[in-house]
């Protein structure tokens, strides 16, 4: 329907009413006032290419459109789509946005001006419960994203968006994580049945993840992540404490460039169930899948890993380093007091074996002294004759009795008789 905006302009038009469609691109309405679409480069995802010339004049109006599917430009394409689309000379708006995506819904409005060749938008962007299921992460994504940009070309706009908001992930399975391995590769360190390097711990997750037998995979509910959009490029930084599974703790985090769409999700693992007497950080390892959203690759940064590990190690070699240095001051000390008493108890013998000879020899001089003092005293006594023995005098030894003469008879030739 048209009808006249203003009867004081003349010409002055307005378009309104509503449309029912089966399949619509958002790239279609936007091509209103930025011209048809330019083919991007081999190997690029947008065109650096200047915009085109729009609709020179296009009519002032409102129409509501209902699309069965609604082609984003990105990802699977949404359905029952309900959207208020404004023209106007160098003005494009779309207002509630709304549609069904992936279990969940879409919502959105945004505005499109156009000066000369410069093109700005702003916006706003909301997803509920829209389910993702691609290789790296399973979950239900709530997100709310203000956002503003310009540029020239499809490329340059795209690079210059910027913007904030926060995200919610529900339900979030990681495919391919194995909750125990990270407690399972410390055992066989802390064992020395695995070398401390990033090599050693490497093989050492791979054999824990195989060892499972089935497919591992690691659910760590419902995660907060504060979203920032600068130069292209959406990052997602975590929010809140991480998730507690089993033996460990676990971050999510991730960025997407929307310059060449591309994704990263980086899944942090920290051990929090620690040996006994761990004082160092803990170890932690950071898996990151980047690439295309249906072809991510996998690796694995275990450097927090192996500096805590190695940390570890030191620790316990200087322990035991100490303990045998200890044990070595220890037997020393033991052998040292074991000579000084063995040495204090002969000086002990020694002492009273002479104490005891001085004491002999002591009570010697004593009975010497003695012997001659009395005989001395008795020398100096006058003798009466009538005793032997005087008083005081020290009695005079007692000669044995002189044998008889012998009565041999003389020799008879001596008297001349032979």
């Amino acid at each position: 329907r048209w009808r006249s905006v203003d009867g004081s302009t003349p010409g002055a038009t307005a378009l309104t009413g509503s449309l029912d469609l089966d399949r619509l691109a958002l790239g279609d309405i936007a091509a209103l006032l930025l011209g048809p679409p330019r083919s991007a480069p081999s190997g690029a995802s947008w065109s650096n290419e200047p915009f085109a010339a729009g609709l020179a004049d296009p009519p002032r109006g409102l129409m509501t459109l209902h699309v069965r599917t609604l082609d984003l430009g990105l990802g699977p394409a949404a359905a029952d789509a309900t959207l208020d689309v404004g023209t106007a000379p160098d003005l494009l708006t779309v207002k509630h946005l709304g549609a069904a995506l992936a279990g969940g819904r879409l919502e959105a409005e945004g505005t499109l001006r156009r000066d000369g060749g410069q093109a700005t938008l702003a916006g706003t962007l909301a997803l509920k419960g829209v389910k993702l299921d691609i290789p790296a992460v399973e979950t239900f994504a709530a997100l709310k994203l203000e956002l503003a940009g310009s540029g020239t070309s499809p490329l340059a706009l795209v690079g210059s968006l910027a913007g904030s908001g926060d995200a919610t992930l529900a339900g979030t399975v990681l495919p391919g994580f194995d909750p125990q391995a990270p407690r399972s590769v410390l055992a066989d360190t802390e064992s020395d049945a695995l070398a401390v390097d990033a090599e050693s711990i490497k093989r050492g997750f791979a054999a824990a993840n195989a060892g499972t037998g089935a497919p591992a995979s690691m659910a760590i509910g419902t995660r907060r992540l504060a979203v920032s959009l600068a130069s292209g490029v959406l990052t997602l930084t975590p929010q809140g404490d991480p998730a507690h599974v089993g033996p460990i703790t676990a971050s999510l985090g991730g960025r997407f460039d929307l310059r060449h769409l591309l994704g990263e999700l980086a899944v942090t693992e920290t051990l929090s169930e620690l040996p006994k007497g761990w004082s160092g950080a803990p170890p932690s390892r950071t898996v990151t899948l980047d690439g295309l959203p249906g072809a991510a690759r996998r690796s694995i940064d275990v450097g927090d890993f192996v500096n805590a590990v190695a940390a570890r190690a030191i620790t316990r070699e200087t322990a035991r380093i100490e303990a045998f240095e200890f044990d070595v001051r220890e037997r020393a000390l033991f052998n040292a007091r074991l000579v000084f008493d063995r040495r204090r108890e002969q000086d002990r013998l020694r002492a009273e074996a002479d104490a005891r000879a001085a004491e002999k020899a002591a009570a010697e001089a004593a009975r010497l002294a003695e012997v001659e003092r009395r005989a001395k005293a008795d020398a100096a006594l006058p003798f009466d004759g009538r005793s032997e023995t005087a008083p005081g005098r020290l009695p005079q030894p007692t000669l044995p009795p002189l044998p008889p003469p012998s009565r041999t008879p003389p020799d008879p030739s001596t008297a001349g008789r032979y």
